[in-house]
């Protein structure tokens, strides 16, 4: 792994994501157990980046618009393609549904926002909305990524804490 994009944990393995490609590595000796994942919009198959998220029975991949679910092992299963297109990004479990973290753009504003959705992606409700400061982006550019709304997830219920201090 060259470049490391994103890194889970489940009790069993190590997850690491380079890209489109996820290596699973299991923790016990830490060899490469699997190797799955490739760039395209066909099934087993990501856009841009995959980002894992470990559940009790499969893993959950963030992709660019879907969530894709495979096994442990790395075995394709489904996915569902986001109503939202790619506004939301990243979808976190929740109960029945999702978490979804992603951005807006109003009248010049750049916001980050949280919103539920349901088993089929389908947007619900806003539950958060951030506005982010783009003054700063003349003095770094890079500034929107030091802003940073947290969303864990426990026990069905969500929680965010805002770390917006650069």
């Amino acid at each position: 792994v060259l470049n490391p994009q994103f890194v889970a944990v489940d009790k069993d393995n190590l997850y690491v994501s380079e890209k489109t490609t996820i290596h699973v590595y299991g923790l016990s000796d830490y060899r490469l157990k699997s190797t799955f994942g490739k760039e395209g919009e066909g099934p087993g198959e990501f856009m841009l980046y995959a980002m894992v998220i470990p559940m009790t029975d499969a893993l959950l991949i963030n992709s660019r618009g879907r969530v894709s679910f495979f096994s442990r092992t790395g075995t394709y299963i489904r996915e569902i393609k986001s109503q939202a297109g790619y506004t939301a990004r990243v979808y976190i479990p929740l109960a029945k549904g999702f978490v979804g973290q992603g951005n807006a753009v109003e009248s010049q504003k750049f916001f980050q926002t949280y919103s539920l959705y349901d088993a089929n992606l389908t947007k619900k409700k806003d539950i958060y909305r951030y506005q982010i400061d783009r003054s700063r982006d003349k003095i770094n550019p890079f500034s929107i990524l030091m802003y940073r709304i947290n969303c864990k997830t426990y026990q069905d219920k969500c929680y965010l804490s805002n770390d917006d201090e650069p």
